[in-house]
Order: C-alpha cells, then sequence, then structure tokens
C-alpha cells in the first residue's frame, strides 16, 4: 500500500473522497497537495487541474433550496526558499489566471462563484504575495522583505477576485502556524471570496495542551504536532443565499395563489480544513 493509499484508507478521512496533484516528468512525488471532498448527495468535483505548486478544482453542490452552486478551490504550496520569493509571485499569478479563464471558458465572471485559496503560501501577511491576494493588485517593481530589495516583479499584476484572509477577517492573527528552532511565522491561509461567503466559524490550531509553544524553546514537529505546521480551517457560508431562496419560495406560492412563506432557507456550509 502506497502512503497516499494509507492516508486515503485512514479512520479520519472516512467518507471522503481524495484527490492528489499529478506531478508533471522530473518532478519530486515526494511533496504535494490534495484535496479531500466529503461523499454526499449533490456534492461533487466537476473539474480539476494540477499546476506546478497547486490543485485547482471546481465543486458543483446543491445548497438546501435545491439550487446548483459552485466552489472553485486552489490548495497551494508555494515555493518555499527564501531566495526565490519572484518565484511564489509567479505561482500564484500562474493559478489566478488559470482559474479566471476557466471561468471564462464557462461563461462565468469572476464574482459569480465563491473561490478558496487555500494552503501552504510560505510568505508572511506584509509579502507580496498577501499584498496581491487582498489588494488584487501588485505593481512593477514591487520589491518583497526578505530578502531585502528583491524584485519580484517587473510588470504589475493584477487578478479580479474580492479576496479576504479568513482569521484576519475575524482579527484573530494566529501567532504562528509554522514553527522552528530556527524561528516562527504564519505561512498558511485560508483566502476567500468576501462578496460571496462569510465565514460562520474558525479552527483554533494552538489547544490547551499545545500552547507549550509559544514558548521560545518549543518547536514543531514534537509529540503533540506531527508536523512543523499547525493545521488551520474554516467553515464558510454562502452569501445571500436566504434572499435568493425566499424570493423562490415567494414566486412558487404566488403560483399556486397561496400566501408567500416568510421563511428562508438556509445555505449548507462550507467546510475547509
Amino acid at each position: 500500500m502506497s502512503r497516499w493509499e494509507e492516508i486515503c484508507s485512514s479512520a479520519a478521512l472516512s467518507g471522503y473522497t481524495g484527490y492528489l496533484q499529478e506531478k508533471q516528468g522530473g518532478e519530486s512525488a515526494t511533496m504535494g497537495v490534495a484535496l479531500f471532498v466529503k461523499r454526499q448527495r449533490g456534492l461533487r468535483l466537476v473539474w480539476r487541474e494540477s499546476r506546478t505548486r497547486a490543485l485547482l478544482g471546481a465543486l458543483s453542490f446543491l445548497d438546501s433550496c435545491g439550487q446548483q452552486q459552485l466552489l472553485y478551490i486552489s490548495v497551494c504550496h508555494l515555493e518555499g526558499s527564501p531566495y526565490r520569493p519572484s518565484d511564489r509571485v509567479s505561482q500564484i499569478r500562474s493559478v489566478l489566471d488559470r482559474l479566471q479563464r476557466h471561468q471564462a471558458d464557462h461563461g462565468l465572471g469572476p464574482g459569480e462563484c465563491p473561490l478558496l485559496v487555500v494552503g501552504d503560501l510560505n510568505s508572511g501577511r506584509a509579502d507580496s504575495i498577501c499584498q496581491l491576494l487582498h489588494r488584487g493588485r501588485l505593481e512593477g517593481g514591487s520589491t518583497c522583505i526578505s530578502p531585502p530589495h528583491t524584485v519580484v516583479t517587473r510588470t504589475t499584476l493584477s487578478h479580479p477576485f474580492a479576496l479576504e484572509e479568513a482569521y484576519s477577517s475575524a482579527d484573530l492573527d494566529l501567532a504562528f502556524t509554522h514553527k522552528t528552532p530556527s524561528g516562527a511565522s504564519t505561512l498558511d491561509y485560508l483566502w476567500y471570496s468576501s462578496l460571496l461567503l462569510s465565514v460562520v466559524a474558525l479552527y483554533q490550531p494552538l489547544c490547551a495542551k499545545g500552547r507549550g509553544l509559544l514558548s521560545a524553546d518549543q518547536a514543531m514537529p514534537n509529540q503533540l504536532h506531527p508536523s512543523d505546521h499547525l493545521p488551520i480551517g474554516a467553515i464558510f457560508r454562502l452569501r445571500d443565499v436566504e434572499e435568493r431562496c425566499l424570493e423562490t419560495v415567494r414566486e412558487a406560492s404566488q403560483r399556486q395563489g397561496a400566501a408567500p412563506a416568510e421563511r428562508a432557507c438556509l445555505s449548507e456550509p462550507v467546510t475547509v480544513a
């Protein structure tokens, strides 16, 4: 049994289907990203594509009013070398461009379907990657914080998605998600379409037993945290679906000659971990 098969058959992932990033010729298969989709009625992966440092996908699902919705997602693990920040910028630009092209090919605008960009971006909150995701623009000639004065793009980059980071939007900035003997930093993020999704809940990665990590002499992996990264997660809900459902109920009631119902259907939450 391969390591991937062992992971997929674990009890923790019972009821989920796993999709592993496909590596191209010559690339190391020892590192990659994966997407796990819960097996439930009306939820299916309708598109996926592997990039050099990401796995892209589109999930079709039914909200509780029976309306079909589409969710785009990019699971990323960007270049880890601190001396190659321009590679990280190039990788996230490629991801955003491909998502936009796929939507356009199917007659969808960037504001019509919610989007999640999640994973290990190997960048701090003040670095170029987060600036581009949040502002939707990164000017040509921009430099990174570390190494200082290193130009990450010579041309201005932009994307049309309105994105916010889940923890930051809730004023819950994590102390770190990655901690080694050489230092601690936040490298992992959950970026989401803020106009189409709202954050319902956030996962607190440091439980009471793990708060010893806050001391300077503690690092990961250790007996409580088998990875050098902490897990993060969130539950999202579609915005304005209540109003759409209420309108559907009213129209159906009017066609039947009955008084419109005054209760809106709730959307199904989308969980990302």
